[in-house]
């Protein structure tokens, strides 16, 4: 490391020496969960999502190689485009877990590239879970020492550091040195992209989006394979990632306590599927149901939240379809009222529910200053109701559940996967799989893994 002089080469000086006997057990542990968050999010997305079946269509007319296989589908792709398919499916139904200070989706960007490739290389679950661990951390660091200012530029974070963390992923996997490490991540970051323009027109296009990037790391880092360098000043050259993507950047938050601070331990998961700006509100509506108010009698609705809140989720009132529904919180919130749950069933069924229009185009959503400042150490909304019998009631929660502060349980994590697949897998086929990523085998080929879940017939 002392004798490192740009950034790319102090990051790839640590991440291309890792040994996982470095790696604190917790770590393992959280990407192990990661995994089967990853996994069974992915089956709710390849079962409902928007783009599913579009995407498969598209990759089975391009496809040229039988490299790497595509969950349920059962058929083997190029493994850049196993990745592509898999990026969108996982991330299409908004119920993957995040990173609130860098303002990204790790697991749908570092999964799909890191199986993709296992399998391509035969690697085990052992070699799997390091390129993973390494992806989430390069990524999330990067997209925590830019953030919030990138998102203020209009840049889509998940896009962008996805891109780079992909191609940290893959390397890991190819087992690549420190120089060809280096060459693949910086490759990586002169092909990232991705704008937040997606949400205000056809939001489902999101997930391509990130697909996309996801992609572009495999191509990146296979890429070095054939010759393909890219420069050591990749961040923070004249003309650089750094200064292109961000007005406000701190060095330390990217390059301290390498080893000893493993963002993957930093990252949230989601009950609900829809955005993460929406998830305070809901889990204080769900409170209100749970205290028996009901949905008749609520009056007047107040949400005050932050403003990068506000400007995802607060502008659409009566979604016109499923795409539009998960990125407005009053909508949410109006069916949390209603049913006490918010799934992706009803997300897309309540379009229908007058009485939950009504009451979504009715609230008031308000700014507040206060939650600007502590943004994002915190997350925060207040909830305030007045009932048809002149009460007030009055909630307020600094963060959602699922954050790193915020767990949910062991039972709270096999409830969600329970609950968002209650109409795709049967009680017996949920367990099998349960207990297979449950007690999953570090020794495991992953191309017997992955056999394994698709001989369920899911």
């Amino acid at each position: 490391m002392n004798d490192c002089k740009t950034i790319l080469e102090k990051l790839t000086a640590f991440y291309s020496n890792l040994s996982m006997q470095d790696v604190p057990t917790s770590v393992i542990e959280k990407a192990k969960s990661s995994l089967m968050d990853y996994v069974f999010v992915y089956i709710l997305g390849y079962k409902k999502g928007h783009l599913s079946r579009s995407i498969i269509n598209y990759a089975e007319k391009r496809n040229k190689n039988q490299e790497s296989t595509v969950l349920l589908e059962n058929k083997m792709f190029d493994a850049e485009l196993a990745t592509l398919v898999s990026s969108l499916i996982a991330h299409s139904v908004e119920l993957d877990d995040g990173h609130r200070w860098g303002t990204a989706h790790p697991a749908v960007v570092i999964f799909p590239s890191a199986i993709a490739v296992a399998e391509k290389q035969n690697a085990t679950v052992e070699e799997l879970i390091k390129g993973v661990i390494v992806g989430y951390d390069l990524m999330l660091r990067i997209s925590r020492s830019i953030n919030p200012s990138h998102l203020k530029r209009g840049f889509h974070s998940t896009s962008t550091t996805g891109t780079i963390g992909s191609a940290a992923a893959v390397s890991t996997i190819l087992n690549y040195n420190q120089t060809d490490m280096a060459h693949a991540i910086s490759i990586a970051g002169l092909l990232s992209s991705g704008l937040q323009e997606m949400l205000h027109g056809h939001p489902s296009i999101k997930a391509f989006q990130v697909g996309r990037s996801c992609q572009s790391g495999v191509l990146a880092a296979e890429f070095v394979k054939y010759g393909g360098k890219g420069p050591s000043t990749m961040f923070e050259g004249e003309h650089g990632w750094i200064k292109a993507m961000s007005d406000k950047f701190d060095e330390s938050i990217l390059l301290d306590d390498l080893g000893k601070r493993w963002e993957i331990l930093n990252t949230y998961t989601k009950q609900y599927p829809s955005c993460r700006h929406t998830h305070h509100a809901i889990d204080l509506a769900i409170e209100v149901f749970n205290s028996n108010v009901s949905f008749n009698t609520i009056k007047k609705v107040t949400i005050e939240t932050y403003s990068i809140g506000y400007a995802e989720v607060g502008l659409i009132r009566r979604p016109k379809n499923l795409e539009e529904a998960m990125f407005s919180i009053s909508y949410a919130v109006a069916i949390a009222f209603k049913y006490g749950f918010v799934t992706y069933e009803n997300l897309e069924q309540c379009i229908e529910d007058n009485d939950v229009l009504k009451l979504s185009n009715e609230i008031v959503i308000k700014i507040s200053a206060e939650m600007d400042k502590v943004y994002p150490e915190e997350r925060g909304c207040n909830l305030i109701i007045e009932t048809s019998f002149g009460d007030e009631i009055k909630l307020n929660t600094k963060l959602p559940k699922g954050e790193p502060e915020t767990p949910l349980s062991k039972e709270e994590y096999k409830n969600k996967f329970k609950l968002i697949n209650s109409q795709t897998i049967s009680d017996v086929k949920f367990e099998k799989l349960y207990h297979l990523l449950d007690k999953i085998d570090y020794k495991y080929n992953i191309r017997e893994f992955i056999q394994e879940i698709n001989n369920l017939k899911i």
